[in-house]
């Protein structure tokens, strides 16, 4: 793909997620779940954290490509290096992950204790009433290693309840689990990237993992409250488990977009001569 066409791909690539990132973490205070957004706001959620990643990853590869265009190639070698660890390491495998698995705000429900029983009752087929019928109490909540989409058609109330959708678009739904795995494969398809050593890669994964579960158990530690109530469910050592599997999973991704990298383009790798005339 020429260097012009890459350049307005990643600028609308970079508009559309910088809007999209706007719109979620700007919806008017009247609208917002008041419980929802407990400490740490939104940003304790990977969805939220994830648009803004590829907000930046976005912007960083079209700076690259405008780099490129007016030959400042000293500066666009360093800008296309951040371009190919951003997305090695975290763009693709944490939207990937992102993706496949929920994690949205689920409100209007019954406490927590409940909803998770009712929960457990629902997916076993023991109960055909509506999970957490009774009073209103709005409550974030995410069920780990269960498909969005697969439950949001099973039942939508077990994930995204309809009452969402005065606050929420649809559109908006769509943009944050379904359209960022879309663009994850069209920046595969569309150009190389040279991925870092394997070890140094998964060392910087594994450290980013690593900050974000610290987040969440920070966040636990100060509220009592987990980001994620079925959380609740698990011993500490069920707990550590759980996280062991997720990190196993994210660097499952890892490796596969490499996979698909290598696939695709061989060992082809953007080469920049910043030494050359009209640096």
């Amino acid at each position: 793909m020429e260097i012009s066409t890459l350049a307005v791909y990643h600028c609308l690539a970079f508009v559309w997620y910088f809007f999209i990132s706007y719109s979620i973490t700007n919806i008017r205070t009247e609208e917002r779940p008041s419980e929802v957004f407990f400490y740490g706001g939104q940003w304790k959620y990977l969805t939220v954290l994830n648009l803004v990643l590829q907000a930046v990853f976005y912007g960083v590869s079209f700076l690259a490509d405008v780099l490129r265009l007016i030959k400042k190639l000293r500066c666009a070698k360093c800008a296309v290096s951040s371009r190919d660890l951003l997305f090695s390491v975290l763009a693709f495998p944490v939207s990937t992950v992102s993706n496949l698995y929920l994690d949205y705000f689920v409100t209007e429900q019954k406490k927590c204790s409940g909803l998770t029983a009712n929960l457990l009752r629902r997916t076993s087929g023991q109960s055909k009433d509506p999970i957490c019928k009774g009073k209103k109490r709005k409550k974030c909540c995410k069920f780990v290693s269960i498909s969005f989409w697969t439950l949001y058609s099973y039942n939508r109330e077990l994930v995204y309840p309809k009452s969402l959708d005065g606050v929420i678009p649809l559109w908006l739904n769509h943009a944050m689990h379904t359209a960022i795995l879309p663009f994850a494969v069209l920046e595969i398809l569309a150009l190389p990237h040279r991925y870092p050593a394997k070890k140094k890669g998964l060392i910087l994964l594994g450290f980013v993992s690593f900050l974000y579960i610290s987040w969440v158990l920070w966040i636990y530690s100060v509220t009592g409250e987990w980001v994620y109530p079925l959380f609740a469910l698990f011993s500490p050592a069920g707990l550590a488990a759980f996280f062991a599997i997720s990190l196993a999973i994210i660097i499952s991704f890892y490796n596969f977009g490499e996979f698909l990298n290598r696939i695709i383009w061989g060992d082809s790798i953007v080469i920049l001569d910043y030494r050359q005339k009209g640096k």
